[in-house]
């Protein structure tokens, strides 16, 4: 009975041990993204209608803020904010919008021709194949936006759907 004792002790703190490691290298991890974050990382993105990537060097070309968006077409907030922003896509000219996701790119061509934010040369759809995007930017639930001054120094992360004239607020700063 005392050895059975002695065994749940040192597994109970085996495990605790292992769980205070992991929690530990998390936070230590999202440190570091965060400080990576306040200037624009370095990323590479395959372009969905046009061939080639889109890389940080794509950005700031007229210094002009930028606005990233992460996103999934399932997700039902995202598509409210995608609605949003065509709704008033006119006041986004001024500016780069990246849209970022996970989806194989014959879903997002679908996707976007139904919502008509094709011809746009300010709206730059992309797709993570390889995830980079989550390893660099950190995790982040669908949608996350991310908005960059024309410094490349990061104003705002919008975790959620978010309203249009917020965005632009922050996009103007």
């Amino acid at each position: 009975m005392k050895n059975i004792k002695i065994i749940i002790v040192i597994s109970i703190s085996f495990v605790s041990a292992i769980m205070l490691f992991h929690i530990i290298n998390k936070i230590n991890n999202d440190k570091e993204i965060s400080h990576n974050l306040r200037d624009i990382p370095e990323f590479r993105l395959q372009r969905v209608f046009k061939d080639g990537y889109f890389t940080n060097d794509s950005l700031f070309k007229n210094n002009n803020s930028v606005l990233i968006i992460y996103f999934n077409t399932e997700c039902k907030y995202c598509n409210y904010q995608i609605r949003y922003i065509n709704e008033q896509l006119v006041k986004f000219k001024d500016f780069q919008v990246l849209l970022v996701s996970i989806e194989e790119p014959d879903v997002l061509k679908q996707y976007f021709n139904k919502n008509d934010l094709l011809n746009r040369d300010f709206i730059y759809i992309l797709y993570d194949k390889e995830m980079h995007f989550e390893r660099v930017f950190g995790r982040c639930p669908f949608p996350t936006s991310f908005i960059y001054n024309s410094n490349k120094e990061l104003v705002k992360i919008f975790k959620g759907e978010v309203k249009v004239g917020t965005l632009l607020k922050y996009l103007n700063e």
